[in-house]
């Protein structure tokens, strides 16, 4: 109990520390992250179960509260993204073994249920996020018109977290002012996850090299190249660790 306790309070420290320019008119929507790792031998398996369910989904018109995203990066790893409208709507799979029951289709959802025990994967994390409007350059994005991702995760000092706020803010201001034309999102971590932050990137085929080049190109033409260096320069002295994800979205796993 005093190992949880202190635990909590850490964890409440940091989540006061770290708020104070992020009202709750900043958050848009809370996605739930499932990364996931298939051994090589069932990747087939695994991949035919969930386009299955896609499939299954599809043919019932599932409701669009229980609609999902899987990425894919590397050569066998997954991560699938489902949404709620805040923490204290999170989905379980009990929500879609209910939705499948009313249609008839109970049976069918269990059987892909049931293939997918016989893969060998692992969970290799899962956690809750927000999108932050201010830390965003467009509300919403066509995962169809840009398929690929660059989503980086910066792990950030709870004393930074204004100053990545403010800086981020700064970003996704200037990306608006330049027309920049690939969207940028912004999440924070919550519940479990408060020490992470996340810059993710959409973009499509068309995009030649590195997301960042292409950027810092597209600034220095519109005249904001030394602005747009200041910002990132002041987002680098704040970050404590960074991770970079490359994904790709595989619209036939997803609903």
């Amino acid at each position: 109990m005093k190992y949880f306790t202190i635990v909590l309070l850490v964890a409440n420290f940091w989540f006061g520390c770290a708020q104070d320019s992020i009202s709750v008119n900043d958050i848009e929507i809370t996605t739930q992250l499932t990364f996931v790792e298939v051994q090589e031998s069932s990747k087939q398996k695994f991949e035919k179960a969930i386009s299955k369910l896609s499939l299954l989904a599809k043919e019932i018109k599932l409701k669009e509260d229980l609609d999902w995203l899987v990425y894919k990066f590397g050569t066998n790893k997954y991560l699938f993204i489902n949404f709620s409208m805040d923490m204290g709507d999170v989905l379980k799979l009990k929500n879609y073994q209910d939705e499948f029951s009313k249609v008839g289709k109970a049976t069918e959802f269990e059987i892909i249920i049931h293939e997918l025990k016989f893969c060998e994967f692992v969970i290799t994390r899962n956690f809750l996020q927000e999108m932050l409007l201010p830390w965003s350059s467009v509300k919403a994005i066509s995962v169809t018109k840009h398929p690929l991702t660059t989503m980086i995760e910066f792990s950030i000092y709870p004393k930074y977290m204004n100053e990545f706020d403010q800086r981020t803010r700064q970003l996704a201001k200037l990306l608006k002012e330049t027309n920049y034309s690939y969207p940028l999102e912004g999440n924070r971590g919550s519940l479990g996850a408060y020490s992470s932050v996340f810059h993710i990137w959409f973009y499509d085929d068309e995009m030649q090299g590195d997301i960042n080049d292409h950027l810092e190109d597209w600034i220095a033409k519109k005249g904001k190249l030394q602005e747009f260096k200041t910002i990132m320069k002041s987002i680098e002295t704040t970050i404590h660790l960074k991770k970079e994800y490359q994904l790709k979205y595989l619209p036939n796993l997803s609903y």
